[in-house]
């Protein structure tokens, strides 16, 4: 009986102890401390083996190290939550070709015979909005058609449009 009271009572203990901890871990990431936390800690074997008291210096340099390495890591974490310095990233994969009119009214000639040709290798094609083609920036060749429930990859030569990959969403 004792031993499943002491379970219990470890257990429930473990548990705080291990939630408070991840709690001061959290606020420690969110202000992008890990760097200061190890310089502490540091600093706690020092004082634990007198190096602090034997030489002064030692503190001195500690202290000196201990400030820097905080304001970096709050400069970072500045530097993060406001996003100074990232570089905004763009989409490098398709490019968007304008869309196609299903009836051919509005293309050339060559537009409408390319989508007569791709929904052919397709299938039948959504009146309303799909498919939605795409050209791949680093090979002209390739064009891309988007479905509600897929991508399709084509290879353009002069037989015409080969599918090449379907990928679902």
């Amino acid at each position: 009986m004792i031993l499943v009271k002491n379970r219990l009572i470890f257990g429930s203990i473990k548990k705080l102890i291990t939630t408070v901890l991840k709690f001061i871990y959290k606020i420690i990431s969110v202000f992008n401390l890990q760097a200061v936390l190890l310089v502490l800690l540091v600093g706690v074997v020092f004082y634990f083996t007198g190096a602090f008291e034997e030489n002064p210096t030692v503190l001195v340099l500690f202290i000196v190290v201990l400030v820097a390495v905080f304001l970096l890591s709050i400069s970072f974490g500045l530097k993060k939550l406001f996003r100074i310095g990232k570089k905004v990233k763009r989409n490098k994969g398709v490019d968007v070709v304008d869309p196609v009119p299903a009836n051919g009214n509005g293309g050339t000639k060559t537009e409408t015979a390319n989508t007569q040709t791709a929904s052919n290798v397709v299938g039948v094609a959504n009146a309303t909005t799909y498919p939605k083609y795409f050209t791949v920036k680093q090979n002209p060749k390739y064009v891309m058609a988007e479905y509600e429930d897929r991508y399709e990859l084509f290879y353009r030569d002069s037989d015409g449009f080969k599918r090449r990959r379907v990928d679902y969403k």
